[in-house]
């Protein structure tokens, strides 16, 4: 079944705090290693109280979209920088083909994973920016909780919920960032991909007031 699904974004120029907000310093942690300590308390409760035939496990992916490829953070050896595609889900829903999931005990695992992502994430020198975020960086975290009962159902996955933390590349006007070469192609995917997002969020609003979409 499907549990609570959110999203939070990091928006905005380049140079604007976006991945200090999101990643923060080991002395002021930013959203992402706040939201993973929350996460596992809660874990910790439902485990405490829940009954001895339940189940909760929970998941990390870390993904980075850069020049529009996906990209996966956690990959090792002869799978890194490779670009990954996109397909449906029987549910109708998306998938990265070829995402590594990677399962975590506890907050401190997890942050480690985020880490190790952030060391292959692609950055670069710009006139706004000596180190600029050049791609979009998604972290995912699944939590899903299971009884005997369900495990013995067919297709049956108990309840799965999904926090989705995205600090995006920043918006930005190619002259003003002295961008040339490979910071130009750069710069013009992320504006693409950033328009095609605000798009996209205009549309499900409007639909879900009752606008005409």
């Amino acid at each position: 079944g499907v549990g609570v699904n959110a999203t939070v974004f990091a928006y905005g120029q380049t140079s604007s705090g976006k991945t200090h907000t999101m990643r923060g310093t080991a002395e002021d942690p930013g959203v992402i290693p706040r939201a993973v300590e929350e996460v596992f308390a809660l874990v910790g409760e439902g485990r405490g109280s829940g009954d001895a035939s339940s189940s909760i496990a929970v998941s990390v992916s870390y993904m980075e979209i850069y020049n529009e490829e996906i990209r996966d953070l956690l990959a090792e050896g002869d799978r890194r920088g490779l670009a990954l595609g996109i397909g449906s889900r029987q549910d109708g829903g998306m998938v990265v083909q070829g995402l590594q999931e990677v399962v975590v005990n506890g907050a401190e695992e997890a942050i480690g994973l985020l880490d190790r992502g952030d060391a292959q994430r692609r950055v670069g020198e710009t006139r706004m920016n000596a180190r600029s975020s050049r791609s979009h960086a998604i972290f995912r975290m699944r939590v899903s909780r299971s009884s005997e009962g369900e495990r013995g159902r067919e297709g049956g996955r108990g309840t799965e919920s999904e926090l989705m933390l995205v600090d995006l590349a920043g918006s930005e006007r190619l002259g003003k960032t002295g961008a040339e070469g490979q910071r130009q192609k750069e710069g013009t995917a992320i504006n693409r991909s950033l328009l095609v997002l605000g798009t996209v969020i205009s549309k499900l609003s409007s639909a879900a007031t009752g606008g005409v979409a």
